[in-house]
Formats: structure tokens, sequence, C-alpha cells
């Protein structure tokens, strides 16, 4: 079983992750909060994998900066924010052709629930050392 999201929902969906590319975990957390996130199965999991991901985006960026800082030398954040920017805005094309894309281990660790909503289970391999 999937779903079939409307077209507002793939275009609130792809929103989120274009917005999250330039200002990280903010928009995918007020969407996800909001009636919008919990009224739609397919925004929700768009809003809640884009959210995880840039926030562990955010702490990678802060721990790189900060270590560069203490060591003297060049911060890696530059290139994680084109990480997350690229990520962001493949997540926003998924999104928009409702094709599943699984911010690699995110979907499968942190939103798998709502991936199965979505997309149904058999996209979402089992657990390892699951029977």
């Amino acid at each position: 079983m999937t779903y079939t999201p409307s077209e507002s929902e793939k275009q609130t969906a792809a929103v989120v992750q274009l917005l999250a590319g330039v200002f990280l975990f903010i928009p995918p957390l007020v969407i996800w909060c909001s009636k919008i996130g919990k009224d739609s199965p397919y925004v929700r999991y768009w809003a809640k994998v884009c959210l995880v991901w840039s926030f562990l985006t955010t702490i990678a960026i802060a721990g790189g900066s900060a270590a560069a800082v203490i060591l003297e030398t060049p911060s890696p954040a530059i290139v994680l924010a084109v990480v997350h920017f690229v990520v962001c805005m493949t997540g926003a094309i998924s999104s928009y052709f409702n094709t599943p894309f699984r911010y690699w281990f995110i979907a499968n660790w942190f939103c798998e629930l709502e991936l199965g909503n979505v997309y149904g289970r058999l996209i979402t391999p089992p657990h390892h050392g699951a029977e």
C-alpha cells in the first residue's frame, strides 16, 4: 500500500526541502510541528527526514567549525554546507516527483514508520539482526 499525495502536498514537501537547504533545520521543524505536518503523512515524512538530516548537518557544521578554531585549521563548514544544500535539493526534486529518497541512513533509522506509511513496507529493509 502506498500513499498518493495531492499536488499541494508534493509542493509543500518540495518547498520544505528547498528552504532547509538554506535555513537548515528551522523550516522542516516548523512544518513538522504544524497542522499540515500532522494531517498529511506525505508532508510529515518529508519534513521529518529533512529535519533529522538538517539537525545532524547543523551539529556537524558546528562541531567541525569548533574543532577548526581549536586546532587552528581550515573549517570543513563550507564543504558540509554544500553537501547539505545538494542533498536538500535532491530531496526537493524527489519529493516533488514522489520518488523515494532516503537521505542515506536517516530514513531507515529515524523515519521507518513514516517511510512505510508513504511508500509501503516493501521499500524499507528489515533491521539488522531482526528476524
